[in-house]
């Protein structure tokens, strides 16, 4: 037997059971998941902190709030905006130490990464610690390229402007390796320079540290560290004129790869015609850059040529080299050399016409020709 109940329990309980009392929404609700809790109470965490920060005084008390802000919430989306409240509640860097110290601060923090790079990079202008320099020039480099990846994924006009400035980022950190290359000499300068391939291995800098290189090669008269440098330069220029004319005229000085004369020599004219075109404009005979596609334009012939008169080919020598003249006599062992083989090639002529040497065909070139037959 059922115990008894008094009667407004009873009564109670059959209210209850029939339904005859309508339960409240707040009654029905279904139980809800453990971690849906745990989510929305860390949010509404965060945003009564980041509230905090924002109502702060500034001074010590901001500066506490936002250090309990990073301890406690160190991956929010939210951390560029208390970067910010950071970097209001300090005084501006004043020398480029502070300029280091903020910088290393936000990249610790995993915020304005690239704000952190546009202010060490600059500041490491004059530092004489080559491996600071080159250690922050990696690490904006790989800023800069997870700059460009998060701009990427849309072509709002706001990411249009974060991948341009990721790519200006970019180049400011290449750059900080160009010049730790450049001002250094031998196995230091190869060793920045292959860092800088390592970044980028078709930076701007790159190609004008290989034609540095070339050059110094060409003066001293290293042949085979030309045609090394001509050769890994050509793999990421293949129209480059400076490396082009440099392996073409190696192999023509060491006598070593003389079957590449001709196709490297006609890749640099070509070149050179479509450089010229850009070039060409009104008042620009005379300017520098004209010049320079002059002199090489002189070079390639006067390659050519030299290569025709090693193999006996008088006629095609004598035509390339005439055409060189006027082009390569400001350089004198090149203006010696081409009346040299020009001469050769006229006596050779001559012999073959049965005409006597020093004949007419001196006449259109200087007389030094002539006393080279």
């Amino acid at each position: 037997m059922l115990p008894a109940l008094s009667l407004p329990c009873f009564a109670l309980s059959l209210v209850i059971v029939f339904g005859l009392v309508p339960l409240s929404a707040q009654d029905i609700a279904p139980i809800e998941d453990n971690d849906s809790k745990v989510t929305v109470s860390v949010l509404n965490a965060e945003d009564h902190l980041l509230r905090t920060v924002r109502e702060s005084l500034p001074g010590t008390q901001r500066a506490d709030a936002i250090a309990d802000y990073f301890e406690r919430f160190p991956e929010s989306v939210n951390l560029d905006i208390v970067c910010e409240l950071d970097l209001s509640n300090r005084p501006a860097p004043a020398n480029p130490a502070a300029f280091l110290d903020t910088a290393e601060r936000l990249l610790a923090r995993n915020c304005l990464q690239a704000r952190a790079c546009n202010m060490a990079l600059p500041a490491l202008a004059e530092s004489t610690d080559s491996e600071e320099r080159l250690r922050w020039a990696k690490r904006c480099h790989q800023v800069s390229t997870s700059e460009r990846g998060a701009a990427g994924a849309s072509d709002a006009a706001s990411n249009q402007a974060r991948a341009a400035s990721a790519q200006a980022l970019g180049k400011l950190a290449e750059y900080q390796v160009f010049l730790l290359s450049w001002n250094a000499r031998g196995s230091a300068a190869q060793r920045y320079l292959d860092e800088l391939r390592g970044l980028n291995p078709q930076s701007d800098y790159v190609g004008a540290l290989y034609d540095r290189s070339l050059h110094e090669a060409i003066a001293k008269g290293d042949m085979p560290r030309v045609q090394a440098l001509g050769a890994r330069r050509l793999q990421a220029d293949p129209d480059n004129v400076t490396a082009l004319l440099a392996v073409a005229n190696s192999a023509l000085t060491t006598r070593q790869g003389l079957d590449q004369i001709m196709p490297l020599t006609a890749r640099a004219i070509a070149a050179l015609d479509r450089a010229e075109a850009e070039a060409a404009t009104p008042g620009s005979a005379g300017s520098e850059r004209m010049l320079l596609l002059r002199r090489q334009r002189g070079q390639a012939l006067w390659i050519q040529g030299t290569y025709f008169a090693m193999h006996r080919r008088w006629q095609e020598a004598d035509a390339t080299l005439r055409r060189s003249l006027p082009l390569v006599q400001e350089t004198q062992s090149m203006f010696a050399s081409a009346l040299y083989y020009l001469g050769l090639a006229n006596g050779q002529l001559d012999k073959k016409s049965g005409q006597p040497a020093g004949n007419s065909r001196c006449n259109p070139i200087p007389r030094a020709v002539c006393r080279h037959q």
